[in-house]
């Protein structure tokens, strides 16, 4: 690690600060307009009632977009070298603070009133990851750009006029506005998600890059997290008899996913259940952990009662205690200064974690592999989702002892787990003994055990009009913790370069001709052929290969499982709204591949109704299937007891 003077940097940001507020502009516009407008006219009801005419809110935007002369600030910057075991990489991470506090001359035409912004206030955590070096121009083949947290933002509106529709609109689009770009700040650049730059390199060189892997990076491991109790919180209800209560909750976010406890009723000394976590994927111990607490009220909005967000996980780890070395313990006080009433709390409002880290492993732990190996009924398959995580919690006291991945480990689960199932589906074994079915019970019933890791690389096969269309919607069932299927959609495709052949018969300079004549100019066969001296058998081969182009998602989603034997995933390639074709995989044909990852091409049957949109322009190719290439990670969490200050 070596500190670096940002002072360099400071001055690149003066000189590009006026290009900055155009790269801005065009990304609100882009990304945050849309969803403003939307959000807006989910309250078109109430705008209605105080007289508002919302005809024109699709004309909403910004008229005026400058953040002032005054650029952001670079500080507390540090260079680090780090190295990638899983592809024995050298990267080069730069780390600092971005901050920016400046007047401002933004104003927003919100159909019945204009909305000045005078003032912006941001202050983040950044990360530039140099990925991946190579040995050749331009040697830095990408970067990402990240925080690792959510930054803190604060904005100062104005208003231009009166009158109580007015004051109406101004409400509205400033919540909206302000949740929509943190919203959209989150899902771009707070991790894990990142904004990933890329380099041209040779054909040779690009062959070797994973770039899902290095924009969708696996985490280091999984932060489980337990809000246990809260004490001396303040009392925000009044009471008629006796002193004031609260309703306590708390929000505990990290990264870009944020978690919500029950509600405590009428105790400013709350204790929440111990069966009640949150588990969240872990890239960095530099990450910080935000903690808020609230007091649920029915009529109006929830009362802020402290919180704090200062230490990183592994600040917190270090200050904790712990007695088994997997439970860490630790107890922080509230910044209460902002909270009415704080003053009386002040220095003892406090709350309880305790946090458990767990690394990832490809070894496939022997109670999976009995669920898996099984030949019960599928519906007693279903059944084993409500004891999977508690057979895995037997096993962990059996692989603590004896060493995970052992022989004498993996005979003693299975004969552990070999009683424990036979017993629930009613075999001829017995049920576990008396002390094994206590460490069964201990604990959640569906807590989380592994990851899945789905990467999107790209797709073939496709005309040049239709790709740029398509989107995968990923639907995960089974196996989870919680009733309802998991369901996610990729952003759109991109379009990379077609795969050239025929490089010895047919120059690539001729053939781009050959695909631009065709493609973008309309000239038929016959006129090409004779226009370039080729055969037109020799026009058909190259135009099977323009016509359909490939495309890139690079795109990687993260999931935990409670049972992963019992989960599917269902892939839906989406042209528009259309649905072009549905591909179906199990979780448990990945468990059985070598290091629990599968790497393959899925092939989607057109359906018949899209056959002749997905057709080459000569008419001579007729795509029946496209190729999805996808890359599956299975990844259990280890269950060991875990030292997470070795890896601070």
């Amino acid at each position: 690690v070596r500190r670096v003077d940002p002072s360099w940097f400071n001055v690149f940001f003066v000189e590009l600060w006026k290009y900055i507020h155009g790269a801005l502009l065009k990304i609100l516009n882009e990304k945050v307009l849309d969803k403003l407008r939307s959000q807006v006219k989910e309250h078109t009801e109430i705008l209605r009632k105080f007289g508002v005419d919302v005809s024109g809110l699709d004309s909403m935007g910004f008229v005026k977009f400058d953040l002032g002369s005054k650029p952001a600030e670079l500080s507390d910057m540090e260079l680090t070298r780090r190295f990638i075991k899983s592809t024995e990489e050298k990267v080069l991470q730069l780390d600092g603070l971005v901050t920016y506090d400046g007047e401002t001359d933004i104003v927003i035409d919100a159909v019945v009133v204009r909305v000045p912004i005078t003032r912006i206030g941001f202050r983040g955590r950044f990360s530039v990851l140099l990925r991946p070096l190579v040995g050749e121009k331009p040697i830095i083949a990408g970067a990402q750009i990240f925080f690792l947290d959510v930054p803190d933002i604060d904005y100062e509106f104005s208003v231009e006029g009166a009158g109580t529709a007015l004051q109406a609109m101004v409400s509205i689009v400033k919540t909206t506005l302000r949740k929509t770009i943190v919203e959209e700040i989150q899902n771009m650049f707070v991790m894990p998600n990142r904004m990933l730059v890329q380099q041209k390199v040779s054909d040779e060189c690009e062959q070797n890059i994973d770039w899902s892997a290095i924009s969708h990076p696996m985490p280091d491991g999984i932060l489980r997290v337990r809000v246990k109790s809260g004490r001396d919180l303040v009392g925000a209800d009044v009471a008629v008899f006796g002193e004031a209560t609260s309703d306590p909750y708390c929000n505990v976010t990290l990264g870009s996913k944020t978690c919500k406890t029950s509600v405590v009723s009428r105790n400013c000394n709350p204790d929440w259940p111990d069966n009640e976590f949150y588990d969240f994927f872990l890239f960095s111990f530099k990450q910080r952990l935000k903690l808020e607490v609230y007091d649920d009220d029915l009529l109006s909005s929830d009362d802020y009662l402290g919180g704090f967000r200062q230490y990183s996980v592994g600040e917190l780890f270090s200050m904790a205690q712990t007695t088994d070395g997997k439970e860490y313990s630790v107890w922080i006080h509230l910044d209460v200064s902002s909270v009415e009433g704080g003053e009386t709390v002040e220095g003892k409002s406090r709350v309880e974690l305790v946090l458990q880290f767990f690394g990832l492993t490809s070894v496939f732990p022997a109670a999976e592999r009995l669920l898996l190996e099984s030949t019960v009924e599928e519906e007693q398959v279903r059944m084993s989702r409500s004891v999977g995580s508690a057979l895995l919690a037997s096993s962990t006291h059996l692989l603590e002892s004896a060493g995970e991945g052992t022989q004498q480990a993996e005979q003693a689960v299975q004969s552990l787990v070999a009683g424990t199932v036979c017993g629930f589906f009613g075999g001829r074994c017995g049920p576990a003994s008396t002390e094994d079915q206590e460490l069964r019970v201990s604990g959640p019933t569906l807590s989380n055990v592994a990851m899945l890791a789905l990467d999107l690389h790209g797709i073939r096969g496709v005309p040049l009009d239709v790709i740029k269309t398509l989107k995968v919607k990923i639907r995960l069932e089974g196996g989870l913790a919680v009733k309802e299927p998991d369901v996610r959609t990729s952003r759109k495709c991109k379009l990379s370069k077609p795969r050239v052949f025929f490089k010895q018969a047919v120059p690539e300079t001729l053939q781009q001709v050959v695909g631009r004549l065709i493609q973008k100019e309309g000239i038929d066969v016959q006129h090409v052929a004779r226009l370039t001296e080729l055969e037109e058998g020799t026009i058909a081969q190259v135009m099977r290969v323009h016509s359909h182009y490939f495309g890139q998602w690079e795109q990687a989603f993260h999931y935990l499982l409670a049972c992963p034997v019992d989960s599917e995933l269902h892939l839906t390639l989406l042209s528009g709204k259309e649905e072009v074709g549905v591909a179906h995989m199990r979780v448990r044909d990945i468990a059985t591949m070598e290091g629990m990852t599968w790497k393959h091409i899925i092939n989607l049957d057109v359906k018949p109704s899209l056959v002749a949109k997905f057709a080459a322009p000569t008419g001579q190719l007729m795509a029946k299937n496209v190729e999805m290439r996808v890359t599956t990670k299975l990844r259990y969490f280890r269950r060991r007891p875990h030292e997470p200050r070795t890896l601070i």
